[in-house]
């Protein structure tokens, strides 16, 4: 979970990552990526609204589970964030990637998801240069990319981007640095409030 979500309330719609090959993460070697039941989501959030009682306030946000858990079919995700919009009166956060969501999610989808509550999407980008991309086996075109974050925001859902300090070690710094910076100049990341 990113920092700034530190004080949300984790809720599992998913299980596991849909993409699960990139070659620096391990967290989800055993899961196989799988949607939750909408009877098991309902049973969780009685389970925490029981479990955190009047200190539910303390709370700042719903923060969805595993890896991309947006990318699940449309109709299915819409349902899911009314329930969890009904239920909770807190804005919906969750990690999103690039090259398999793009897939499944046009600009409507994310004009209806910011209508249920979500306010935030966080991408793994990880870098902008095309060698570690390959490095680290993530699948992003780059500007393919670039249009699709651009989309997500135009629909009023705001962007947190993931850098990974480092990435491709020395042979690939210089890359990684001026092509990551050139890639995030072409983002529109203002905030959308």
């Amino acid at each position: 979970m990113p920092p700034d979500q530190y004080l949300s309330i984790y809720l599992k719609i998913t299980s596991g990552c849909p993409w699960n090959k990139c070659t620096f993460c391990d967290l989800y070697q055993n899961d196989k990526y799988n949607v939750l039941h909408l009877k098991d989501i309902e049973s969780e959030i009685n389970a925490l609204k029981e479990y955190f009682g009047s200190s539910i306030t303390s709370r700042r946000s719903i923060f969805l589970g595993d890896a991309n858990a947006i990318n699940i079919g449309s109709d299915r995700l819409f349902e899911y964030l009314d329930l969890i919009h009904s239920n909770f009166n807190l804005g919906i956060y969750s990690f999103m990637d690039v090259f398999t969501t793009l897939k499944t999610k046009k600009f409507e989808d994310f004009v209806r998801m910011r209508e249920l509550g979500m306010k935030r999407v966080y991408v793994g980008l990880e870098s902008g240069d095309p060698d570690v991309l390959n490095i680290l086996n993530k699948k992003i075109d780059i500007n393919e990319s670039i249009n699709f974050i651009n989309t997500v925001k135009d629909a009023g859902i705001n962007i947190g981007i993931i850098i990974l300090i480092g990435a491709g070690g020395k042979k690939h710094s210089q890359g990684h640095i001026n092509n990551t910076v050139n890639y995030l100049k072409k983002l529109i990341l203002h905030m959308v409030i």
